[in-house]
């Protein structure tokens, strides 16, 4: 699929897919034995391929053509990037999310916690970074439990 939209009016779109069905989601994995690890992932699940083979295309990642479960349901289509290629979309996706731009925004600031202290040359996480990242994990998931009052719609 080749898109001829200028590259603003693709963005403003896929930010638009991806406030009605993306998913952002942060894990601060602690395995036992192992070094911490901070992962950042982006989902899109749809039952058509259309804009998520726009969004590989745009941002890289992985593409899925997922098989239809028993009963009725459809065949889907999903669209998952991690990590660096997950941050430069959500950089790209910023100013034009409305719906996912706290998420973002919080997705974001796990990134900049990440990349303040590599990892490496058998140096762990502190038990400050690890709490850092955990807390900045921990506001993503309260944010997306949120309930809200249905008596805010007018």
């Amino acid at each position: 699929m080749i898109c001829t939209l200028p590259m603003n009016e693709r963005l403003a779109y896929l930010a638009g897919i991806f406030d009605g069905e993306g998913c952002v989601g942060l894990w601060n994995q602690k395995p036992k034995g192992k070094a911490p690890s901070a992962t950042l992932q982006l989902r899109i699940n749809m039952i058509t391929p259309f804009a998520v083979q726009l969004l590989y295309e745009t941002f890289g990642g992985a593409l899925f053509a997922n098989k239809p479960r028993a009963g009725k349901r459809r065949q889907t289509f999903t669209w998952v990037v991690y990590s660096r290629k997950a941050e430069a979309c959500l950089r790209a996706l910023l100013p034009y999310l409305r719906e996912k731009r706290e998420q973002t925004e919080i997705a974001l600031a796990f990134v900049e916690l990440r990349s303040r202290r590599s990892v490496g040359n058998g140096r762990s996480l502190t038990a400050k970074e690890v709490a850092e990242r955990d807390a900045v994990v921990q506001k993503l998931k309260n944010l997306k439990r949120a309930e809200y009052d249905p008596n805010t719609i007018h």
